[in-house]
């Protein structure tokens, strides 16, 4: 896995390379142009370099309508991502990373549930956007994230267009209850053990836990960091971030897993993003999931995708590998047409049986008179063969 710097080097290279063809997605919205950016997800000091190196910055909202209008504009109903919003200058007092001017157009209806943070601390200070709410968190999370063309200007934008039919509609979050064990379909064998990744609808974790619970699962228990990356690598999901069954709700500060109610004692210390988990004496924060590879502790009340485990390390929901069918190989024979090419002539078991009469060199070369080169050469190589092959006879008949 890159570091933290390589991936950052490696995310400016390919903006300065790309440059403004980077908003070819960009919408108006508002009078104003933006772009949604979802991969590379990345931490909020990376988005804002990203979007500063595209020649925008992280995006001003002006009103919690406008969420809704991204959220259609960009088809991106449900996803967690960052926007400029931040209070790192002075703790508490937010302000846009466009403007550096303060938030004021914030009201309380704006944030998401059990937000903002209340500690008097410089960690969870960069914002973004979940269920059509503001949040403020570690900036250490990888999220997509929302560009703005500064001072008003739509020059990069194009103007809005219908979206194409291909174009994946905002996610539902309903139905829930409703899963059922059809979900398991996806599921994979990871150390002896079976899991299903969901990634839609994302929920929040009592939503996830309540999800895995009805198709006969529990959220999932890991039993070491490496195995993190095989489940990365199994499903296809490096970089995304998503709920597991770690949780401290019972006991503040004790985590134990959702599928066995035990204490989390196999993590330590190196498991753990940076700067989690988190040292607050709340009982808020107590919701265990996996973002760039290592384990975080968060407000469940963030909607994500999730992972889910079979219990008792059974494995009947899952399919065990098998062959893939005849059909889809390439046929390893060779086609029949091919074949006398690898055969020995007949001709030459023939010889060995017809030695003892010898057939004379003059009626050869008479049945051979008309023949082209070609065939004169192919005789006179048999002829031969016919003699070495005398000469064994003889020379074993002695």
């Amino acid at each position: 896995m890159a570091s933290r710097p390589t991936l950052l080097f490696l995310l400016l290279a390919f903006s300065n390379q790309t440059g403004a063809t980077l908003w070819d997605g960009g919408k108006i919205v508002d009078g104003k142009c933006f772009v949604f950016v979802k991969y590379p997800k990345v931490t909020w000091n990376e988005a804002q370099s990203a979007c500063a190196n595209m020649g925008g910055a992280l995006a001003t909202v002006s009103s919690l309508s406008q969420i809704s209008k991204f959220e259609s504009e960009f088809s991106i109903g449900g996803e967690v991502y960052w926007i400029g919003l931040n209070d790192k200058a002075v703790e508490g007092q937010f302000a846009w990373d466009e403007t550096k001017s303060p938030a004021t157009e914030i009201t309380s209806d704006w944030w998401a549930l059990n937000f903002p943070t209340t500690y008097n601390s410089d960690l969870q200070d960069c914002g973004g956007v979940t269920n059509g709410h503001i949040f403020d968190s570690y900036g250490t999370l990888n999220l997509m994230y929302l560009c703005i063309e500064p001072n008003s200007s739509t020059t990069k934008c194009t103007a809005p267009t219908t979206p194409p039919a291909t174009v994946i509609q905002p996610e539902t979050t309903t139905a829930i209850s409703t899963i059922g064990n059809t979900k398991w379909d996806g599921a994979k064998i990871v150390d002896g053990k079976c899991f299903v990744f969901v990634k839609y609808p994302k929920v929040t974790w009592n939503e996830a836990q309540s999800a895995c619970a009805n198709m006969g699962g529990a959220l999932a228990t890991v039993s070491s960091l490496s195995q993190i990356s095989k489940f990365e690598s199994e499903f296809s999901i490096g970089g995304e971030v998503y709920w597991i069954g770690l949780n401290d709700k019972a006991v503040e500060g004790q985590f134990a897993w959702d599928e066995t109610k035990s204490p989390a004692t196999e993590i330590t210390s190196d498991w753990w993003a940076l700067n989690f988990p988190t040292t607050y004496n709340s009982d808020l924060q107590d919701c265990g999931g996996v973002t760039n590879g290592h384990i975080f502790d968060s407000y469940g009340t963030l909607k994500l995708m999730y992972l889910c485990i079979e219990p008792n390390s059974s494995t009947t929901k899952c399919t065990a590998p098998t062959t893939p069918l005849a059909t889809t190989l390439p046929a390893t024979t060779p086609p029949s047409t091919t074949l006398p090419t690898t055969t020995q002539p007949s001709t030459t078991l023939q010889a060995t049986t017809t030695v003892p009469t010898r057939t004379s060199a003059s009626t050869t070369q008479a049945t051979t008179t008309d023949s082209s080169a070609v065939t004169v050469t192919s005789n006179v190589l048999h002829f031969t063969l016919s003699i070495t092959l005398t000469a064994v006879y003889f020379y074993t008949m002695s």
